[in-house]
């Protein structure tokens, strides 16, 4: 069934009108017909299943809740750890004012010290890690949706050492049409798209070297 889908939209983008002349304008340059067909289509297409940025949300929240939970757990037991009255032999009968500090004191020898510093060190690190996916998420997770359009963009840029963004942007605005997600792309769009995201901005790239 997706292949068949897949094949019906690859001969509604052949068959609008216009697109046989852009097609044929970037095969010449050296991209394989069939391949450039399949990277409009996909370009387009909804990503099936959670996206990464869907895994990267839940991921960040996982790490606060476990850092929120290592300081309850090293907070509880850092104060049971630390009270005598935790440790059954600390509770004589027979205290006398030497055995009250001994019972102060005792406490902080026992505790495992080292091991609720780890804890809240650990704590730290899981709550460093939510924040560079916080940061992550913030730069890119917005251009996730595109990822598909910048691979196209790549490919035939790698492909034939020219954007074609004119002549993308029309296939890319049909395939859209035909899969049934209605999107115009637009040159100008194409070009920011690929100089921001894709490679460093040159200045021979412009709207004007792709098809008017």
């Amino acid at each position: 069934m997706a292949q068949t889908t897949i094949y019906e939209i690859k001969r509604k983008i052949r068959t609008a009108p216009g697109a046989w002349r852009d097609l044929q304008r970037i095969t010449k340059s050296g991209v394989e017909r069939d391949a450039l067909l399949s990277m409009l289509t996909m370009a387009v297409m909804p990503i099936p299943g959670k996206s990464d940025a869907s895994r990267m949300r839940k991921a960040q929240r996982q790490l606060r809740s476990l850092a929120k939970q290592l300081r309850t757990v090293a907070s509880h037991a850092e104060r049971l750890g630390l009270d005598p009255y935790t440790h059954l032999e600390l509770l004589s009968p027979f205290a006398d004012l030497a055995f009250e500090r001994f019972k102060e004191q005792e406490p902080r020898r026992r505790a495992p010290v080292g091991l609720f510093r780890a804890m809240r060190g650990y704590a730290d690190w899981t709550e460093e890690q939510a924040r560079k996916f916080g940061r992550c998420l913030r730069k890119n997770s917005q251009k996730e949706g595109d990822l598909g359009v910048m691979f196209l963009l790549f490919q035939v840029h790698s492909q034939t050492g020219e954007l074609f963004a004119a002549a993308l942007a029309r296939l890319l605005t049909e395939a859209s049409q035909a899969v049934g997600r209605p999107r115009e792309f637009t040159a100008d769009q194409l070009t920011k798209m690929f100089e921001r995201h894709v490679l460093p901005k040159s200045p021979s790239l412009h709207p004007d070297n792709s098809t008017p």
